[in-house]
């Protein structure tokens, strides 16, 4: 997927954002996807070296519901998952 995917601000779904070592893709450019809808999966979070980054991604969605985060450490290659926002309907 292009770099530059956060031009399209109208987009509904992404199942998943895969950060990449070499700059190509970011957390940031989730920032202007204003409309994602339902689960968002992002992999190789360790990948995003600049927090500041990672904050202008605004991961705050009106309709996303659920966000999982995974990464791997680079020492042991152990994975990691966590569930940072999950909200529940009635």
């Amino acid at each position: 997927m292009s770099a530059k995917f956060g031009r399209l601000k109208s987009l509904r779904v992404l199942n998943s954002r895969v950060i990449s070592s070499d700059g190509g893709s970011k957390v940031s450019e989730l920032g202007e996807l204003s409309e994602l809808h339902d689960a968002l999966l992002i992999v190789n979070l360790q990948n995003e070296v600049d927090a500041r980054e990672a904050f202008n991604a605004r991961l705050s969605k009106k309709y996303l519901h659920e966000l999982e985060f995974k990464w791997t450490t680079t020492k042991w290659r152990v994975p990691f998952a966590s569930r940072a926002l999950h909200t529940e309907t009635s």
